[in-house]
């Protein structure tokens, strides 16, 4: 064999390679983008949940101040600062 064909068999194998290896890149980028895709809507269904689940910040902090007049008044004990014991006391 002449040194002209080897140049064309070794083109062929690498153009036979190149296109494998574009097939499974290919391959492996739809699977990837397809992952990717039900990643994302996994994370926009828990966090439509969460916002129906759990209490917004600005109503957590509404109910809290609402509750601190009534836990004021519920409350009505102290700790003695050296000894911790409970003092009653009246508002």
């Amino acid at each position: 064999m002449s040194g002209q064909e080897y140049v064309s068999i070794l083109l062929s194998l690498i153009g036979v390679f190149a296109t494998v290896g574009g097939i499974l890149f290919w391959r492996i980028f739809t699977r990837m983008e397809g992952k990717i895709d039900a990643w994302f809507l996994q994370h926009l269904e828990c966090r439509e949940r969460q916002n129906r689940e759990y209490v917004k910040a600005n109503e957590f902090e509404a109910w809290k101040k609402s509750r601190d007049p009534l836990w004021r008044r519920l409350n009505r004990h102290a700790h003695d600062p050296i000894t911790g014991k409970v003092i009653i006391t009246e508002e």
